[in-house]
């Protein structure tokens, strides 16, 4: 299993490669437990969370519109029936607590992504998206993208102004020197790219 952070899928490939086993990424809040996951006799999609668990019904928010889509959005759970195990709200603090719980939802703060099959991919949190030539970025999926480069050991993506595009991705990059990076820690070598 997988908690915390979520995998790209070069990590899940690199684990299925050297130790024969799939992880199982899921998704929960400390505000809830578990709420999606890759359970046990389900086919595990690499990079995805998996599917919402029973007691949880999923709705996807734009987070420029706050209209529902079904494709990908803010994950949002319904309040009607109230998830058992989710939080009355952040003690001490009732503005938290309404911003969260508004319209009708549960507010997680994370967009995701949710394909034909109901099985939801992490894409980032919603305050860390950015908009690119009026593309919607993660950093997340950017991340992943570049670590799979046999080269990398760590990276982080984050934006940059732009006059013109209004941010452009900026890329943190510890590369390998020369080492396997599945056998031994490699030495790293850190540089930033635009």
């Amino acid at each position: 299993m997988s908690a915390g952070e979520p995998l790209n899928p070069e990590i899940i490939s690199r684990v299925k490669n050297a130790w024969g086993t799939d992880i199982r990424d899921g998704y929960g809040q400390t505000e809830s437990s578990l709420q999606i996951a890759n359970t046990p006799g389900m086919p595990v999609k690499p990079g995805a969370m998996g599917r919402a668990l029973p007691g949880y019904e999923t709705v996807l928010i734009d987070t420029a519109t706050g209209e529902e889509r079904a494709d990908e959005g803010e994950l949002c759970l319904r309040l009607d029936p109230r998830p058992i195990s989710l939080t009355p709200g952040y003690h001490g603090d009732p503005e938290k607590t309404a911003e969260a719980f508004r319209d009708g939802v549960y507010h997680t703060g994370d967009v995701v992504s949710q394909d034909e099959d109901g099985v939801f991919t992490y894409v980032g949190r919603a305050d860390d998206v950015f908009k690119a030539s009026d593309y919607r970025l993660s950093p997340f999926e950017l991340e992943s993208v570049v670590i799979e480069h046999p080269a990398v050991v760590e990276v982080a993506v984050v934006p940059s102004p732009d006059p013109i595009r209004l941010a452009v991705p900026k890329a943190y990059v510890c590369s390998a020197t020369g080492t396997n990076r599945m056998r031994k820690p490699p030495r790293a070598s850190c540089t930033t790219a635009a």
